[in-house]
Parts: C-alpha cells; sequence; structure tokens
C-alpha cells in the first residue's frame, strides 16, 4: 500500500500541509485505525520488511520523495522525535489511505447530533428475592461460559442493619458485603434461582470474572475490605473454577500484583466496577482505581502471573472506573468516568495498541454525557465484524439522565470509539444505574444481540437487545 493519494489539508478542522503528527484528541483513534483489522495485510508487509509495530499516524511524504499524505507508519521509520519519516531503503513498506483523513475530520469537525430512538420493554428482574435478604445489590458483572452466562454482584450488606440504618445509608463502605452468583443457560432470557451462590464470607465486594478460554476456566477476582474506605487495607484476591462457576478453587492473595498501581496513603487500587476481557491472543486483561486514577493489569499465562501496564505519563492514567473492549489485532478501546479531567461531564475514552500492555492519554467522548456530576459506572462491548474490512462496532451503556441514574442508554460507535452517533434509549424516566454487556447469539438474525443487565435497586434487571439499529459500516 505504498504511495496513493496525497491529502494536502481538509476543507473544515485541521488543516495539514507540512510533517504533522495527529492533534492529542485525535492521535488514538487515527493509530487504532493504523493497527485495526482493515490495514492487516499492508500491516503484514510491514513486518516481513523488519518494521515494528504497533503504527503510527503521521502527515509525512513516502519512499523516494513522494508527496506528503497521511499514513501509517512503523516506528522504526520515524526520527528520534518521532514526527517525522525517514526516507530509507529499508523504510519503503507503509500505509497510505484515505480513511485516515475522514477520520481526522469527524475528530475536528463540531458534534453532530446522534441518532436515537427510545424503546418501551418488559426486562426480566434477576435476583427477586435475594435482593430483599441482601438490601440491595449492585455493580453486575458479567461473563460468558461454554455452559452458561454468570452474573456476579454485591450483596450489600447481607440481612443486617447497623446502629438502626438500613443497607443504603453505607455508601461505599464494603464491610458487610458479600459476593453473590446467579446464571442463565438460556441466553439471559431467564436466571435460574437454583443457581444462585453466595460466593464469598462478608466483607469481600467488588467481584470481576473473566471467562479463560485457553484453560477452560473462569479467573474471578475481588478484594476484602478491613475498613470504610475502600482504598485503604484492602486485599485483592483470585478464585479459579474449571466448572463453569459451580464450585471454586481456594482463595490466592494476589495483592502484590498492584504495588506499582498504589499511589501514597489512600491510594491503594480498588478493582471495582466495569467490562474485563480476553483479547484475541489470549491476554486477560483486568483494571482498576484509586483516588489518584486508573492502572490495567494483564496476564499471559491465564493468571499464574500478572504485570500492570502504563500510560503516557507512568503506571495510573487520568480518570475512573473503566471498562475495556477489544477492537481486534492488537487494538483495545477502554471508556471511563470524565470527573476527573477538564471535560468532566463528558466520558473519556482511551486507546491501546499493543493488547493493553500502554495507553493513550484519556480524551473527552464528546457525545457521551454524564447523567449527573458525579457520573456512573459504564459498560463496554466490541461485536466483531463480519466482514473484516469493517471495523467493530462498538457498544458503550449507561443512564442518561439528566440529573440522576435514570433511563438507560446503549451508544453505538462504528470509527473505533471515536465518535457515538447513534443510541437506544431503555425505558425513558426509569430508574438504571451501574451496568454490563455482553454478546449473546440470535439464530433468527444476522447480528447478535446484546444482553444487557443494569441496576434497578434493589435488584437488578436485564433484556436482550438487538443490534440491528446500528448496521455495519
Amino acid at each position: 500500500m505504498r504511495g496513493g493519494v496525497c491529502f494536502m489539508g481538509l476543507s473544515v478542522g485541521f488543516l495539514v500541509t507540512t510533517a504533522t503528527t495527529p492533534p492529542p484528541q485525535c492521535a488514538g483513534v487515527l493509530n487504532g485505525y493504523c493497527n485495526g483489522a482493515a490495514l492487516s495485510s499492508c500491516i503484514g508487509k510491514i513486518k516481513a520488511e523488519g518494521g515494528k509495530i504497533p503504527l503510527v499516524a503521521l502527515y509525512d511524504g513516502g519512499y523516494n520523495e513522494q508527496k506528503n499524505a497521511w499514513r501509517c507508519y512503523s516506528p522504526t521509520c520515524l526520527d528520534s522525535t518521532g514526527t517525522k519519516y525517514m526516507n530509507a531503503s529499508h523504510c519503503r513498506e507503509y500505509c497510505t489511505t484515505s480513511a485516515l483523513a475522514k477520520i481526522l475530520q469527524n475528530c475536528t469537525d463540531p458534534v453532530k447530533p446522534p441518532t436515537g430512538r427510545v424503546i418501551r420493554v418488559e426486562p426480566t428482574d434477576v435476583w427477586r428475592n435475594l435482593a430483599t435478604w441482601c438490601g440491595q445489590i449492585r455493580t453486575p458483572e458479567l461473563t460468558i461460559t461454554p455452559s452458561r452466562i454468570l452474573l456476579i454482584g454485591q450483596c450489600r450488606n447481607g440481612n443486617v442493619t447497623r446502629n438502626g440504618h438500613d443497607s443504603e445509608s453505607f455508601g461505599d463502605d464494603m464491610r458487610p458485603d458479600r459476593l453473590v452468583l446467579i446464571a442463565s443457560t438460556d441466553g439471559g432470557q431467564t436466571w435460574d434461582p437454583d443457581s444462585i451462590q453466595v460466593i464469598s464470607d462478608r466483607g469481600c465486594s467488588v467481584g470481576v470474572a473473566q471467562y479463560d478460554a485457553l484453560r477452560k476456566q473462569v479467573i474471578l477476582q475481588y478484594q476484602a475490605f478491613t475498613l470504610s474506605d475502600p482504598y485503604h487495607g484492602n486485599t485483592l484476591y483470585q478464585q479459579i473454577s474449571s466448572d463453569d462457576g459451580a464450585t471454586w478453587s481456594w482463595p490466592r492473595n494476589i495483592t502484590s500484583v498492584l504495588t506499582q498501581c498504589n499511589s501514597g496513603p489512600g491510594g491503594q487500587v480498588c478493582g471495582a466496577a466495569g467490562s474485563r476481557l480476553q483479547t484475541v491472543s489470549g491476554r486477560v486483561v483486568f483494571a482498576g482505581h484509586n483516588a489518584a486514577g486508573v492502572c490495567v493489569w494483564y496476564s499471559d499465562d491465564s493468571g499464574d502471573t500478572w504485570k500492570t501496564t502504563a500510560g503516557p505519563e507512568g503506571l495510573l492514567l487520568t480518570g475512573n472506573e473503566v471498562s475495556i473492549a477489544d477492537l481486534g489485532n492488537g487494538s483495545l478501546y477502554m471508556n471511563g468516568r470524565g470527573t476527573s479531567f477538564p471535560f468532566a461531564g463528558h466520558r473519556a475514552s482511551y486507546w491501546s495498541h499493543d493488547d493493553g500492555a500502554t495507553w493513550t492519554d484519556g480524551v473527552e467522548a464528546r457525545n457521551l454525557v454524564e447523567p449527573n456530576s458525579f457520573g456512573c459506572d459504564g459498560a463496554v462491548i466490541a461485536v466483531p465484524p463480519q466482514h473484516t474490512s469493517t471495523p467493530s462496532r462498538l457498544f458503550f451503556s449507561e443512564p442518561a439522565g439528566p440529573g440522576s441514574r435514570i433511563s438507560l442508554r446503549v451508544w453505538c460507535s462504528r470509527d473505533s470509539g471515536m465518535t457515538w452517533d447513534r443510541y437506544t434509549e431503555i425505558n425513558t424516566g426509569n430508574a438504571a444505574g451501574y451496568s454490563a454487556m455482553v454478546q449473546v447469539e440470535n439464530t433468527t438474525s444476522g447480528n447478535p444481540d446484546l444482553l444487557v443487565v443494569w441496576e434497578d435497586r434493589p435488584t437488578m434487571l436485564s433484556y436482550r437487545l438487538s443490534i440491528d439499529w446500528c448496521p455495519e459500516l
């Protein structure tokens, strides 16, 4: 894919006539496209020439003085500043694609009003009587095994009160909590009350499970809390299930994994809510946050050992409560609360182009407005394309508000999270909170469905949502 059409500039937005890097708010998504499935053939040629990845988007010339254009270059073919292509004989391979100019224009143009629709549905009450026993069940976390879908929640203050106060009064004091699990064997249409387990002692919370397809096991991580502040004195445990969540191994203390993620007094990382994943390569990726920021940790050996990842300024990324999705070909997308940024009130987007080992800084997701001043946890999931030349569709769920956590809204992005141009709103005005999503099979449609679970305190609700309203590009 050498040579190609020259783009000397754009009619609106970001005008370029000399070698330049993308503006910071657009670098993540341009680099994401450079390393995506659409350019897999070109990436293969660059690797064959000896070039390293991930590729970098840059407006510059080509081999033998070809005119400037938006291209994807190997970092080994850029100068020491990473801002200019080295016109060398060992750097003949790069990707020239008009898609980069279009993506950049979308990124810098004024935000366009999204296309939305509102639906009224009859969701399923997931927990029923157990919610009454718990007081409330919070933070849904989903994972799919070969035989069933597992949903894990926080049984907040299970059947207890303290000093005459009910469970709602305890806030994020996790000491009375337990972890509970329920399963579905029909794609989330119903939830089996006989499958309910209390899977931890009191004082354990923020449980997240991920099915590991390599060893055919479920990896569960959660934290035990000894203090009312979740960022002090917590212990990270891991358990394994080899029978799709029916039984669990003895807890293993892996708190030392997060040592590099901690930041002084009150800065101990808490796993919290949000989507986790196993990438196409088999890497398992988890994330958490403290008062100072977000940290990501990953394993390439099915949870035996873990490493912490880095952002541009170190191990911690600015942000709070994140969810992660796999865009394919080593690129990941992460979405989090934007409350720590100057653009507070909007969500934050992050990208990784090396399977989660490093991450970009968070940038504003301009269409994704938080429901209130302190935001909410949201879920994000990528649906792989039916055609390799088409980007994955990303879906993001969060209450729309305004003013409170109501009106669950599921958004769609078809450009790797750069823009979110359409949504479906479920039961406008009804309560909603933290949410989770997984992809489930639809045998009558060309598209899968999304199984969406969200808080409606004291219980959770679930609904299978068609994604036909967001067609592939």
